[in-house]
C-alpha cells in the first residue's frame, strides 16, 4: 500500500501586517494552495504560517485531531481558532514530543531528532530568533 504524505498546516491571518488571529489549523497535501483556494472566500490576508510535513494522511488526522480536541475552548468555528499562530504551532510541538515520548520511550535522543526534523518541528517559526 502506498502512503500518501500530508501536511498539517496552520494559516493565520494578517493584520497590521503580522500574522494574528484567527488561525485555520488542517491538513492537505500542498498547504500553499490550500490557502490560495481559502484566500478567495476571507475578508483578511491569509499566509501559511508553518506547515509539518507527515509520511501518511492517517499520522496528520491524528495530529489535527489531538490539537482539534485540546483547543475546543478556543475554536470559533469549524477549523478556525482564536490562538496566536506562534502558540499554535509551539502546542503541537509539544504534541509531538509527548506523542514520541509515548509510543517510542526506547528510542535514543537522535532518533527524535531526526523525527522532528522530518516533520518540520526544528523549524517552526517559534524556535528560532524573530
Amino acid at each position: 500500500m502506498l502512503l500518501e504524505e500530508a501536511q498539517l498546516y496552520v494559516i493565520a491571518t494578517i493584520k497590521a501586517g503580522e500574522p494574528a488571529i484567527p488561525i485555520k489549523v488542517g491538513i492537505t497535501v500542498d498547504s500553499e494552495k490550500r490557502c490560495r483556494g481559502l484566500q478567495t472566500a476571507s475578508p483578511y490576508k491569509l499566509t501559511v504560517f508553518h506547515y509539518f510535513q507527515f509520511p501518511s494522511r492517517e499520522m496528520a488526522l491524528e495530529m489535527e485531531r489531538l490539537f482539534h480536541e485540546t483547543q475546543q475552548e478556543r475554536r470559533r468555528e469549524g477549523e478556525w481558532f482564536d490562538i496566536p499562530p506562534r502558540e499554535a504551532v509551539s502546542v503541537i510541538c509539544v504534541y509531538f514530543q509527548w506523542i514520541l515520548d509515548w509510543k517510542c520511550p526506547d528510542h535514543p535522543s537522535e532518533w527524535y531528532g531526526r523525527i522532528l526534523k522530518i516533520a518540520r518541528v526544528t523549524d517552526a517559526p517559534h524556535l528560532g530568533a524573530r
